[in-house]
């Protein structure tokens, strides 16, 4: 029996925001003041070249600020690796690993958007000023464990708490990198960084859309659920090799307070 077809056009849904939601960033990353109507032809090659001088300047800030691209670098993982692919992934997750129907299909949905409500409500009701970067790094490999546990669910219910939880646990990530930013960058340079953030962590949803579409074409959809424990694990690598690589600086700057 086949589909219905509300079913496929959800699915077609979900796999398509994330590509479609790229297009703004790129078109609003890029100045609007070059489009506007101008007499002058070296008026506008001008904004053209202070624009990429901005945008040059934003990378050059970013690469010699290690935090600031360690944050950068991972805000992009994080979208290539988890929220790129579970557009793919979630209808496959739905039909051919827990086997539900339409309505089974807007449960996992709503459960991770409840879990983001959720947890933006707790993170807004408690007030946290220091190790904001170890809070982003826990948020994020917990995150990456919680979407590999996804592999083993064996039905609906237990997808909708572990998407819950997910929804809850990422919170903290999404909030806190964005504050880290604007305490570390200055004001004047803000925009330029802002710019380069979007452009870069909004490329990784059609990648990973992408690269999940070819795996599955390769691997078949009844083998999705590797594919959620490799995204996973891989996102808590990176997390791990990220918060090892910073673990020596700062035993450096505990021992001089000492």
């Amino acid at each position: 029996m086949s589909r219905p077809f509300s079913f496929e056009l959800i699915c077609l849904y979900w796999q398509c925001q994330f590509i479609f939601s790229c297009i703004p960033s790129f078109i609003f990353a890029f100045p609007s003041s070059i489009y506007q109507r101008d007499s002058s032809k070296n008026s506008v090659k001008q904004r053209i070249q202070s624009w990429y001088q901005e945008l040059k300047e934003g990378f050059m800030f970013i690469w010699v600020h290690k935090q600031t691209l360690q944050l950068i670098s991972l805000n992009f993982l994080w979208n290539f690796l988890i929220w790129g692919t579970s557009a793919t992934l979630l209808p496959i997750l739905s039909k051919d690993l827990l086997h539900t129907a339409a309505q089974g299909y807007g449960l996992l949905g709503a459960s991770l958007s409840v879990g983001i409500i959720v947890g933006s409500f707790i993170l807004g009701s408690i007030s946290i000023q220091n190790h904001l970067f170890t809070i982003v790094l826990a948020s994020l490999l917990t995150h990456g464990f919680l979407y590999a546990l996804l592999s083993l669910a064996t039905n609906v219910w237990i997808g909708c708490v572990i998407l819950c939880l997910s929804g809850i646990v990422s919170s903290p990530a999404m909030i806190n990198q964005r504050t880290l930013i604007q305490q570390s960058v200055p004001e004047e340079k803000l925009g330029r960084i802002f710019i380069v953030l979007s452009s870069i962590a909004t490329l990784g949803f059609p990648l990973g859309s992408i690269l999940t579409s070819g795996l599955l074409v390769w691997i078949g959809n009844s083998y999705a659920f590797i594919l959620y424990a490799l995204y996973g694990i891989s996102l808590i690598t990176a997390v791990t090799i990220i918060w090892l690589w910073n673990r020596p600086s700062k035993e450096i700057d505990h021992a001089k307070n000492i």
